[in-house]
């Protein structure tokens, strides 16, 4: 397969194939933006398991207020009780039991492999013929 022919007196090229190849970028770019959105949606809701499991447990109220949310690639685990913050980092009269702090440490070290994986392998299924 010939892929591009030169011609030292020819300002001019072409290169055969141009349009199968932009077509098989565009559904790499669709299958991994696919999976990156799997990934945010996946990592939301491990984030807010672990940080539900960090949670100490008197009333519950915690636990229940604290609450994921994914959109696209953009995603966010927020506590929302009125007294999280005072639990998370303590008070003078009590030590901080921070629950947050290491599910967000936990999923620092967990999405950039997880992505990683999920965009790779959607790109080698693409590009070896998978859709």
């Amino acid at each position: 397969m010939r892929i591009a022919r030169w011609s030292r007196l020819a300002s001019s090229f072409s290169i055969k194939g141009l349009g199968g190849l932009q077509a098989s970028l565009a559904r790499v770019v669709s299958a991994s933006n696919a999976a990156a959105r799997r990934v945010v949606s996946d990592e939301v809701r491990a984030v807010d398991r672990d940080a539900s499991g960090f949670a100490p447990v008197d009333s519950g109220e915690l636990v229940d207020g604290i609450v994921g949310r994914a959109n696209g690639l953009d995603g966010e685990v927020e506590a929302t009780a009125r007294h999280s913050v005072f639990v998370e980092g303590g008070t003078y009269k009590d030590d901080p039991q921070p629950f947050m702090a290491p599910a967000a440490e936990a999923s620092r070290v967990r999405f950039p492999r997880a992505a990683a994986t999920a965009i790779g392998l959607a790109a080698r299924s693409v590009s070896s013929g998978g859709r």
